[in-house]
């Protein structure tokens, strides 16, 4: 139903595995930790630079109010203040990117690196696929397309379960005839509930 590749957005050295190959995760678990000493540094930079900002905000916000400071100094330090709130959104952000969780529940594949490995932005850790129903694509012939819609009901066989007969629906039609082919591209639908089906498999589609 859903399968996305796990990469980090960041380059840094894997400290921590939450997970090991074949695992169910839910939607937001800890799939690995990358090494954040540097980032928690500037977050904590950052935050005190903003206590000084705020600190300095209202000492001119006092002196403003019995008349010893300019417009233009307050003006200076409300500036300064909303840079150092900025600044400490940006380290806390990148902060959060040394962690890589899984952006919604499935099963997690094989592991391409291990404990210890340094990883850069684009390097696969590993694939993250929602199997709890499996989208199918096939084709048929434009003879048959006007015959065809959203929610009809077909059967899908596994070539290497000939005799299994799994229930579908369609869920979407292309929008164009494949001019070589003089095919349509049809998307369908099937459960997987006992999670014997994956993701690459060949099937046979029946349409009556």
């Amino acid at each position: 139903l859903r399968s996305v590749v796990i990469e980090s957005e960041v380059t840094g050295q894997i400290v921590s595995l939450g997970v090991a190959p074949g695992q169910a995760v839910a939607a937001g678990d800890v799939l690995a930790e990358l090494d954040s000493e540097a980032a928690r540094i500037a977050v904590d930079r950052a935050a005190l630079i903003l206590g000084d900002a705020r600190a300095t905000e209202a000492r001119v916000r006092a002196l403003q109010s019995r008349g010893s400071t300019t417009d233009l100094q307050m003006q200076e330090a409300e500036l300064a203040l909303q840079t150092a709130e900025l600044a400490l959104r940006e380290a806390e952000f990148e902060l959060s990117r040394h962690r890589i969780t899984a952006p919604f529940a499935g099963s997690v594949g094989i592991l391409a690196v291990e404990l210890g490995d340094r990883v850069a932005p684009g390097l696969e850790i590993t694939r993250l696929e929602d199997r709890s129903s499996l989208l199918i694509d096939f084709r048929v012939p434009e003879r048959v397309v006007s015959l065809l819609g959203v929610g009809d009901p077909l059967t899908a066989a596994p070539l290497a379960e000939p005799e299994r007969q799994i229930e579908g629906t369609i869920t979407a039609l292309d929008n164009r005839v494949d001019e070589a082919s003089r095919s349509l591209l049809v998307q369908a639908r099937i459960a997987n509930a006992d999670d014997a089906l994956r993701a690459g498999m060949a099937f046979s589609i029946a349409l009556d």
